[in-house]
Formats: C-alpha cells, structure tokens, sequence
C-alpha cells in the first residue's frame, strides 16, 4: 500500500470494489471532493509557508536547503510569464524592424502554440456541411487526437422555495 493509500485510507486510493448504491457513491463522492478541496488548500498554505521560512532569498529555479543527515528540501521557484496577446504583434513587429538580429530574436523570444478551435471543428461535421468543409475536417482529422477527458461532475440543490 503507498504512502498515499495509507493517509487517505485504501477506500479512496481506487474505485470500490464493493457494489454500492447511487445515493452512497454520491455521497462518498461529494465527501472525498470536500475533503481534497480542503486539502489542497491546506497543502498550497504548508507550501508556500516552507518556502518562504526556508528560502530568505529565493531565485527563479531549483533551490536547495540542506536539513542534515543527507536530507534535502528542493524547491523549484517559478515564475508564470504571461504576454498581452493584443499588444504582441506590434511589439514583435517593432523587434523584427531592428534588423536582422531583430528578426532572429523575435522567431525565437515568442512561441506560437496550435490550438484547435472545437466550435469551429464542430461546424465541420455538420449535417449541411459542405463538401469543402468535410474535405478539410478530413485533412485536420488526420492530424488531430481526441481523448476523454476526466469528467465534471455537481451535485446542485433544488432552489429553494
């Protein structure tokens, strides 16, 4: 049994194995989602206290603090970069009018991930396509996974009278 197992208790380490009614599995369900949210939190808070007990003076990357008898606490400090997704086309134009250096600069300081638009995807595969549209779900479909996802799920109460 992992260290997990053992602290969550081997009911939640896997699906039951015991067959269990609805209403029971929904309430097992909702008590376990309580319970990891109320983890998680307390897990980001203990987290977050460490680092900065143990990091005075932090930097971007692995950080090590030794805690003797050949433990160690690694932290990986990071940082989210975002850029404003309005105002990049012009700044990386500005950097490729710099020159050639700027050209060089600006094909590798950005990355421009694919991302299937679904909506439109979906349009595709409509029933009044086109021949054109199905010509093309056909050639993006030979380049595309899809996968299941893990599904949402919530449990709402009847409005209240």
């Amino acid at each position: 049994m992992s260290q997990v197992e053992q602290v969550a208790g081997a009911q939640w380490a896997a699906p039951a194995q015991a067959p269990m009614s609805r209403d029971d599995a929904l309430t097992a369900w909702q008590t376990a989602q309580m319970a990891l949210k109320a983890a998680q939190i307390a897990e980001v808070n203990l987290r977050r206290l460490i680092f900065e007990m143990c990091f005075t003076d932090p930097k971007e990357g692995m950080n090590t603090l030794d805690l003797g008898l050949g433990y160690e606490l690694k932290a990986d400090n990071k940082f989210n970069y975002t850029l404003d997704k309005v105002k990049i086309g012009a700044v990386l134009d500005a950097i490729e009018a710099l020159g050639e250096r700027g050209k060089l600069i600006s094909e590798r300081l950005v990355k421009f991930s694919p991302q299937i638009a679904v909506g439109e995807y979906r349009k595709l595969s409509a029933e009044d396509a086109s021949a054109t549209d199905k010509q093309i779900k056909s050639l993006i479909d030979g380049v595309l996974t899809v996968k299941p996802g893990l599904p949402a799920l919530e449990i709402k109460a009847p409005p209240a009278a």
